[in-house]
């Protein structure tokens, strides 16, 4: 059995199966997939929700609601006071299983009758639009979060302060669209920051502080475009930098992407693991 390239019958792209894959479908019985892997992915996530938010009553206690199911769900919707309330009894939705129908089936029976909580939020304060965190407080479309304060529109952020716009932030205060960064702070439009501080268009900085426009740097300060300047030098630089035009914002945006395809990248983001 051979290499076979096929065409994506979503989005018409080309992929590849190999023998080992025939062999695997062949020995579970199922026939050979019609869509690319990463098509076949988004098709199997289609059923979570975390980030799209919609208005709604409760379908216990009629109060207007916000809820990552729409209206019109099969199956009941419950705002938060209700579906952990002695209003209504889990055990009256058990059923005996039929042997005769598939798993399956009866499983999404059973799916489309049983309440569903609203949001997934515990333990937090003014966090309406938002899903899936806990303990936070004032954060507005936060999503896969905890123990924030004053955060907003970002994803999988935990113990910060002041954060918006930012993908995977831990423990950083006051900071802009930041990806992968932690222990730092006043880092705007940067990507892979740690213990950092004042830093703008930055990547891959570890300890360092007061930069702009710089990569691959250890525990240094004041570097300017990967150019080591002195404070004097580098405040003056700087006040010629203006992130408010938004012109000028995407030529650096561009200036950026560049540096980041030249820096050095690490084969992987590892920490303390073995093996």
């Amino acid at each position: 059995m051979k290499i076979e390239t096929r065409q994506c019958q979503n989005c018409k792209s080309e992929f590849v199966i190999e023998p080992e894959d025939f062999l695997f479908y062949e020995k579970i019985k199922v026939p050979p997939p019609t869509w690319c892997p990463q098509c076949r992915l988004q098709r199997r996530a289609l059923w979570r929700n975390e980030r799209t938010l919609y208005k709604r009553n409760c379908d216990l206690c009629k109060t207007s609601i916000v809820a990552m199911y729409p209206v019109g769900s099969v199956f009941p919707v419950y705002c938060r006071p209700c579906w952990y309330s002695d209003n209504w009894e889990p055990l009256s939705y058990g059923r005996d299983y039929d042997f005769s129908k598939p798993f399956f089936i009866q499983f999404r029976e059973l799916q489309d009758v049983v309440p569903r909580i609203s949001l997934q939020i515990d333990n937090c304060v003014n966090c309406d639009y938002t899903n899936q965190i806990i303990d936070c407080k004032d954060c507005y479309l936060i999503f896969g979060a905890g123990w924030n304060e004053e955060c907003y529109y970002s994803y999988r952020i935990v113990y910060s302060k002041k954060v918006a716009d930012s993908f995977f932030s831990n423990r950083n205060e006051q900071c802009y669209e930041i990806i992968e960064s932690r222990d730092s702070a006043l880092v705007y439009f940067s990507q892979n920051i740690a213990d950092g501080m004042d830093l703008i268009f930055c990547y891959d900085m570890g300890g360092a502080s007061h930069c702009f426009m710089s990569s691959n740097l250890r525990r240094g300060s004041y570097y300017f475009r990967n150019e080591p300047v002195t404070k004097e030098e580098y405040l003056r630089r700087l006040a010629e930098i203006d992130t408010g035009s938004y012109e000028k914002l995407e030529r650096y945006k561009k200036e950026f992407a560049e540096l980041y395809a030249k820096s050095i990248h690490r084969y992987a983001s590892l920490r303390n693991v073995i093996n």
